[in-house]
């Protein structure tokens, strides 16, 4: 009896520790199918110390749908195509990009970074189509 009072407080206390682990950081994704290619997603889960997890879309409809069914919030990360991204922003389905968040955006070529502000997303034009990225620090 007295072996399984030790088993069962075993058990409990290892339960219990790993309850109070430091979970594991994610970046959900709400994209295209081949945007979130194993390739090039293991190095960037390796590097940040961050769980990729791709949910895909197989239109714009789904996309908008799946947004305005609630979900939006399920998701850091959104891929809109441009038939539709100025619509999402416009609407509140997305946030705009905090670009102070992107420590690489200044690296990115000055043609890209110099593009004209969007309206609605008063981000430039080029990540118009993309929503706010929560980072995995």
């Amino acid at each position: 009896m007295q072996s399984r009072a030790i088993l069962l407080g075993t058990l409990t206390l290892a339960l219990a520790c790993s309850a109070c682990q430091k979970k594991e950081e994610a970046l959900n994704l709400l994209v295209w199918e081949g945007y979130a290619d194993p390739s090039f997603v293991k190095a960037f889960e390796e590097r940040h110390h961050c769980k990729v997890r791709a949910s895909y879309m197989g239109s714009s409809d789904e996309l908008v749908a799946k947004l305005r069914g609630g979900s939006a919030a399920n998701y850091d990360v959104i891929s809109p195509s441009s038939d539709v991204a100025a619509s999402i922003a416009r609407t509140g389905l997305a946030a705009p990009l905090d670009l102070s968040k992107l420590p690489s955006y200044s690296q990115l070529s000055a043609k890209l970074r110099d593009l004209p502000v969007s309206p609605w997303t008063r981000s430039p034009s080029l990540s118009s189509s993309s929503a706010a990225i929560t980072p995995c620090l």
